[in-house]
């Protein structure tokens, strides 16, 4: 068992209760008590009065899982990549950086990677692993070692998403992708997992929701956002996880084009401030991230505490 491996492993234990408990669904449908609290800007108003449906808009909303699929898919694309990232333990002078630029092959349901103009400072690596937290997770997540197979193209179309229930957590970094990439829904992580669920009738007290309209990159979308209700944001500091959350979505279809969003936690045992932006096209019937910007601090056990920037852009994307 690799040592990452062990310390997202401990992450995990350390938020450990009743799992069957942090694992049951609540069935609740909070749509219509949302769309109640919603502010609308003019221009939504009166899309609303012409059909727009508010309460089948704050629906898709909580139920969509495009954006976290469209990770997924990055498995079954050919492309090309460049990766930068930036990592210091917090309050040091020196910096470890790392660059590369990649191509992604997928074919007879196999992906593999080969990159170029790999550069890297001093002590970035240690026996093999990056010695940042951020970095390994980047490239758990990103970055394809050889070749891997037996992962059929079909599991990455756009589904329900459904996930199963009570399903044993037998992968952590699978959920701290559902945290990084699925913010506002549940994840399996105790405690963290459910201040996750923003929609839920325990979490949405906490937030001011509202849904605008606005234009990206000359597209006009649906802009919903929600954010700490102001009371909320000195006081009971740790009843949320997700600070802020915008999402735009393209009035002519719904395709999610850009989110971005802050997650910030603080205890004894974790203390994380992340800052991400992330834009999404599509090919065929397939979504995928273009550009992701992070920018976040995260101080974990058996971990120096650290500062992390990186961006991942993609090219020429092919199926």
């Amino acid at each position: 068992m690799s040592r990452e491996f062990r310390i997202i492993l401990i992450i995990y234990w350390a938020f450990t209760v009743d799992i069957f408990n942090a694992q049951a669904q609540i069935k609740y449908d909070t749509s219509k008590t949302i769309s109640g609290i919603v502010y609308l800007d003019s221009i939504v108003v009166v899309a609303s009065r012409q059909g727009f449906d508010v309460e089948d808009f704050i629906s898709l909303v909580m139920t969509d899982t495009t954006f976290y699929q469209a990770f997924k898919n990055l498995r079954f694309l050919n492309y090309d990549f460049n990766n930068r990232l930036k990592a210091t333990y917090f309050q040091s002078r020196e910096i470890g950086i790392y660059r590369s630029d990649c191509h992604q092959t997928y074919a007879d349901h196999c992906r593999s990677m080969s990159c170029q103009d790999v550069e890297f400072t001093n002590g970035y690596y240690k026996r093999g692993f990056p010695v940042y937290f951020t970095s390994n997770l980047y490239e758990r997540l990103f970055l394809t070692k050889g070749v891997v197979c037996n992962q059929p193209k079909k599991s990455a179309q756009i589904d329900s998403g459904k996930r199963k229930k009570s399903r044993p957590l037998a992968n952590p970094v699978e959920e701290i992708k559902v945290i990084l990439f699925k913010p506002g829904q549940r994840s399996r992580l105790p405690i963290i997992g459910r201040k996750m669920d923003i929609f839920s009738p325990k979490m949405s007290k906490y937030y001011d929701f509202s849904i605008t309209s606005s234009d990206y990159n000359g597209l006009p979308c649906y802009v919903f956002s929600a954010m700490v209700r102001p009371k909320y944001k000195l006081t009971k500091v740790n009843k949320t996880v997700v600070k802020n959350l915008q999402t735009y979505f393209h009035k002519e279809d719904f395709q999610i084009l850009y989110r971005d969003y802050k997650l910030k936690y603080s205890s004894s045992l974790i203390d994380f401030d992340i800052e991400m932006k992330i834009d999404l096209s599509q090919i065929n019937n397939l979504y995928y991230p273009t550009r992701i910007r992070f920018n976040g601090y995260w101080d974990v056990p058996t971990k120096k505490a650290e500062q992390s920037t990186f961006e991942l852009t993609i090219m020429n994307p092919a199926q």
